[in-house]
């Protein structure tokens, strides 16, 4: 690839599906306006200005974080014979580079961004054929570097998390048809530098035209680093630390939804009734194990699931696994380890953002289409590692929405307003989201329900409203009777004939919500779409919620809730 420039290094990555974050080449920066950079990214407020040569070098000159008015000015003052590479400014979680050979990707994974003169010992994956490598630093932290748009480059420690490998391990495998083509149009191997933020993931930036011999990374050889330690066997813990879930879209949650699919579509149930503890085998030759700690990761034919740290979160990936091997004909040999007390309120409050404003009402769950429309909101989202959020005005009253990237399941979603009221965000909590319902006329996408009650693990908790209901509204029933259980899979049949004279309604997170808002004095209510019905009855539930029916339905729902909300905070 000698003789290539970061440009034709661009057309290739995108011709070859490898490149998902947008990138404008200016190939004659003087005659660029702010303009036209403003109508490039229309959505965005800031970029990033990469230059350019005729041949591939490194440390030439670039611009994070700026404004298309800056950015116009510093393309304007940039030497002759340098061409410009300009991309939406996205806060790098950790970076990548990788060697692609013709039969094994190696990787090198570092938390934040990764510099010339960067001294952070980076983990070690290697892709295989036939199984994974991965080395990781002993030490649990580093001092690696990370860029926010108010204060620059800031250093924090930090460490490769789990879920990281796991999203590099998942791209590798999506990408490699791609990659091993680009590999057969080079000729020879070649490297990668990959950058992974939470708009587009993991993003190939340029294109490296040397790379290791490929002895290098051989796990038996005695040049690793003084300071890490290979993890090759399935026996070993996967890396510690704190750790969130692979980005989606910040109000849907990218784990298995919040209601019950209906009975008739209900995966047939582990052998066993709750997940069994036991030594994972070191190679299993055609099994369905996995180690629950707190992302999912193929090692020597052992599925280590790694989830945030709740209680109902382990919970409810052991059955949601249990369920698949059981559809699988697979025996269910699963080994959890439970988050400890504290370890859920610890992990929210170390990835939701110190800067969020304080408001009268912060509003979880599905938030992103409520409260679109001009004045009463803004519709831009401020983005941070883990969480988005923007605000609105009604009335006299503020509003946070607040979106979780790696979703609030069951007694995280407590925690999540226990740290939102501790740190006084807000003195008032709405959570709008999707439940399933227990009585057959409750017809899915259609109802809207509230009410002051639930039961937690066998303990009923109730409080007051301070919505102000309006009883004419088509589909609105307000105090039904809530539970709240860990997971939709404990949502049996029996479970259903058991609880439907006693409750109309069930999900994950309502309870604990309303028992960390009311531990804390905070009003709390819930505006909840029934998506599902578990008697089965109906022609539309979350297996079809795409569908254009389901979608007009949810629209006419959320124009509901819209009007409580105006209703209740003018």
């Amino acid at each position: 690839m000698s003789g290539w420039d970061k440009i034709e290094a661009v057309s290739a990555l995108e011709a070859h599906g490898l490149l998902r974050v947008p990138i404008r080449v200016v190939r004659r920066p003087h005659q660029v306006s702010t303009r036209a950079l403003r109508d490039s990214f229309t959505e965005l407020r800031l970029l990033v200005l990469r230059t350019a040569a005729v041949s591939e070098e490194r440390n030439l000159p670039r611009l994070v974080g700026a404004t298309p008015a800056a950015a116009a000015k510093w393309i304007g003052d940039l030497a002759p014979g340098l061409s410009v590479l300009v991309q939406p400014y996205e806060q790098v979680l950790f970076s990548v580079e990788l060697a692609v050979y013709e039969s094994v990707v190696v990787a090198e994974i570092v938390p934040g961004i990764w510099e010339l003169d960067s001294l952070l010992t980076p983990a070690v994956l290697v892709v295989k054929d036939d199984g994974l490598e991965l080395t990781v630093p002993d030490t649990r932290l580093q001092t690696a570097r990370f860029h926010d748009p108010q204060h620059g480059i800031r250093q924090r420690p930090a460490c490769v998390d789990d879920w990281q490998i796991a999203t590099l391990v998942a791209w590798i495998r999506e990408h490699r048809r791609h990659l091993t083509a680009l590999l057969e149009d080079l000729g020879h191997p070649f490297g990668l530098k990959l950058h992974h933020s939470s708009r587009y993931g993991l993003s190939a930036q340029n294109i490296r035209s040397s790379v290791p011999e490929p002895g290098t990374w051989q796990q038996d050889t005695p040049a690793l680093p003084n300071n890490t330690s290979p993890l090759s066997s399935t026996s070993a813990p996967l890396p510690e630390g704190l750790v969130g879930w692979p980005p989606s879209v910040g109000p849907e949650p990218p784990n298995p939804p919040n209601t019950a699919p209906s009975p008739s579509r209900r995966p047939r149930r582990p052998q066993t009734t709750s997940p069994t503890t036991r030594p994972v085998p070191p190679a299993p030759q055609r099994n369905c194990s996995a180690h629950i700690r707190h992302c999912s990761t193929l090692a020597d034919g052992v599925l280590h699931c790694v989830v945030p740290p709740g209680q109902d979160y382990t919970h409810h990936y052991a059955e949601f696994l249990g369920a698949a091997c059981a559809m699988t004909d697979l025996p269910a040999e699963i080994t959890v380890e439970h988050p400890v007390p504290g370890q859920g309120l610890a992990f929210v409050d170390h990835w939701l953002p110190r800067n969020l404003p304080a408001h009268d009402l912060a509003i979880l769950g599905y938030v992103e289409p409520l409260l679109t429309r001009a004045p009463a909101s803004s519709t831009d989202w401020n983005h941070r590692p883990g969480f988005g959020w923007r605000t609105a005005r009604i009335g006299r009253s503020t509003a946070l929405l607040l979106g979780c990237e790696f979703s609030f399941w069951g007694d995280l979603a407590g925690d999540l307003v226990t740290a939102l009221i501790t740190r006084g965000h807000t003195s008032g909590v709405l959570y709008v989201g999707k439940l399933g319902g227990l009585q057959s006329d409750m017809e899915p996408n259609t109802v809207v329900v509230t009410g002051t009650t639930t039961q937690v693990k066998g303990h009923s908790v109730s409080w007051k409203s301070a919505l102000d209901l309006d009883p004419t509204l088509p589909g609105l029933r307000t105090g039904v009777r809530h539970i709240t259980v860990p997971s939709v899979l404990d949502e049996t049949r029996i479970w259903l004939e058991q609880h439907r004279a006693h409750f109309d309604v069930v999900d994950p997170e309502i309870g604990h919500m309303a028992l960390a808002a009311t531990t804390a004095n905070v009003p709390f209510d819930y505006l909840h779409i029934v998506t599902d019905n578990l008697n089965g009855t109906h022609d539309h539930g979350l297996y079809a919620e795409r569908s254009t029916p389901v979608a007009t339905r949810r629209r006419r729902c959320l124009h509901h809730i819209e009007t409580i909300l105006h209703r209740s905070l003018a």
